[in-house]
């Protein structure tokens, strides 16, 4: 029986993983987001500044039994929150997506996008639900490729866990719809944990994440006019 499951399992890894690399081919959409439960007070500002990849098993591997893992996109990006109301924050966030190789192998063929680097800007917000504990979030995100392009609806759900102000551990559940050209659904997690001697002024950000991609990466939050 639970040999079954195993097989099971492995199953559906297989088909969510050609699932999502079909979809979007050459590179990975964008999973992690270097935040936490915490809101920021009314006419507070928050910068971030983020580096991160993004990795997959190519179908070509999976075919070959090969689950080495497959460098897709390493992104660059920075963005602002500010602080509406203490119960309801906005953000800007802007990041670019180098496509480290723009020719998909499927089935032994070869294709070339001619894709290098995707444009990604995501309108943000931040809802409490409990104080500095979880909190609720609705980016609307968009994607541009040259002259083409699509956009997604991203819910997801903050719970941060901080036993004192130099160390906490951020959850992140979330569900990536997609519309367009690439229409579809994904979901996905993020684990985070910020460091600081401080996080109420600043904090160095590591974040690793699932989302049919593997991804992982170093973001840095600064608090502008915190009080």
């Amino acid at each position: 029986m639970r040999s079954v499951v195993n097989n099971l399992k492995k199953v559906i890894f297989l088909l969510f993983i050609i699932a999502t690399v079909l979809q979007y081919g050459c590179f990975a959409p964008i999973n992690l987001c270097f935040e936490n439960a915490k809101l920021l007070k009314k006419g507070e500002i928050k910068a971030q500044a983020n580096v991160a990849g993004y990795f997959a098993t190519s179908l070509q591997k999976i075919l070959e039994s090969d689950n080495s893992m497959e460098n897709y996109n390493n992104n660059v990006g920075v963005g602002l929150n500010y602080g509406i109301s203490d119960k309801i924050n906005a953000g800007l966030r802007y990041e670019r997506i180098g496509v480290v190789s723009d020719e998909v192998e499927f089935f032994g063929m070869e294709f070339n996008t001619g894709i290098k680097a995707i444009n990604f800007l995501e309108l943000s917000n931040k809802i409490r639900l409990y104080e500095d504990k979880l909190a609720l979030a609705f980016p609307v995100s968009f994607y541009f490729l040259e002259e083409d392009g699509f956009f997604s609806f991203d819910p997801r759900l903050y719970w941060t866990i901080r036993e004192n102000n130099k160390f906490e551990a951020t959850f992140t559940p979330k569900l990536h719809v997609f519309f367009g050209e690439s229409a579809g659904v994904a979901p996905g997690l993020t684990l985070g944990i910020g460091l600081s001697d401080n996080l109420d002024k600043w904090a160095i950000r590591p974040e690793i994440g699932y989302d049919g991609f593997f991804s992982i990466g170093l973001g840095f939050n600064a608090y502008m006019n915190s009080k």
